[in-house]
């Protein structure tokens, strides 16, 4: 566990904040306000959650909070792909852990593949039971407002239930789903958040299965990007707002819905398939999404407290990334 000074020391702060407005004039980033204490204390009354290392149990929860020094209110996992009877069965003990806990369970919902069936079928209603099936555990076990985020990083092609070829699809399916699981009694609190990933450069809004069957429009996002000129962590800051489907397009396209935001999964991540150049441990992506999260309709954001070789190393006690972790602690 690290001790390194805070990043919101006086001077750091007024230096770092006069450049940035400097940067966001001149970039037209206007969406951020500056590193400093306001936006600390409104995203601090935002929605926190975490996925640790391992699963996130109640134990994993108690040591990131002291860590933080302060409680959280939301808790995140991931569902079993195996099979239904695996994945209802893994959401019943994941609610239970958290049952009167005050925290709400965000559980990443697979779709497709493994023993889930596909897209087509789903839509069609061959699963429809064991959706009704999952509201009605998670309601007897204590997380009647839990919310899912089905479908996960749809605009990838990583998953098996990526919506690129057939958004129409993925949106028929999703909508199937929200109506059999809202039919359950109890389980009329559940949320559903829409939740594509910041990396790719589309986002199918053919994808979208309507206003009435979505709570929560979410953007999973990590400190990585590719191409040379990115390497410096302002300009990939800027790239993250501007791009195509990027941040600004995920508060725009929330606002005119009328749903608030939310980012389930975000973090810092080691620099294996970053462009040379590029810095790891930047605290700047940190108080960058901290001002966001306070200066917009933000439900809850979740850090991805994992380490995955190969793909990305994002854990923040460990000590590899102290300024980051600082950062962290500072502003949340």
């Amino acid at each position: 566990m690290s001790t390194i000074p805070p990043w919101s020391r006086r001077a750091r702060r007024q230096v770092a904040g006069a450049a940035l407005v400097v940067l966001l004039a001149a970039t037209g980033c206007t969406g951020a306000t500056r590193f400093g204490a306001e936006s600390s204390a409104v995203a601090a009354t935002r929605g926190m959650g975490v996925f640790r290392q391992g699963g996130t149990t109640p134990a994993t929860v108690a040591e990131w909070e002291r860590w933080v020094g302060r409680r959280l209110t939301h808790v995140s996992s991931y569902l079993e792909s195996s099979s239904f009877s695996a994945m209802i069965e893994h959401a019943g003990w994941k609610a239970k852990q958290f049952q009167g806990s005050g925290k709400t369970l965000v559980a990443g919902v697979p779709l497709a593949g493994g023993g889930l069936g596909s897209l087509a079928s789903g839509a069609a209603g061959a699963h429809d039971a064991q959706w009704r099936q999952l509201a009605a555990t998670l309601v007897a076990n204590g997380q009647p407002n839990a919310i899912l985020r089905l479908g996960f990083e749809f605009n990838g092609d990583w998953f098996p239930w990526s919506a690129r070829s057939n958004p129409g699809q993925f949106a028929s399916y999703f909508r199937r789903i929200v109506s059999a699981m809202r039919s359950v009694p109890g389980a009329g609190g559940l949320q559903f958040d829409w939740n594509p990933g910041n990396g790719p450069a589309w986002v199918p809004e053919a994808a979208y299965p309507g206003d009435a069957y979505v709570d929560i429009i979410g953007m999973d996002i990590y400190d990585r990007s590719y191409g040379p000129r990115l390497a410096n962590s302002e300009v990939r800051w800027n790239d993250f707002m501007n791009r195509p489907y990027g941040l600004r397009w995920h508060r725009d396209f929330a606002g005119a819905h009328g749903k608030p935001m939310s980012f389930p999964e975000w973090g810092v991540t080691s620099a294996d398939k970053h462009v040379a150049g590029a810095t790891a441990d930047n605290a700047s992506f940190v108080n960058h999404l901290a001002d966001w999260i306070g200066a917009n309709d933000v439900a809850y954001q979740s850090y991805f407290d994992v380490d995955k070789p190969g793909d990305g190393l994002h854990r923040l006690m460990t000590g590899r990334f102290p300024a980051a972790a600082a950062a962290y602690r500072a502003r949340f």
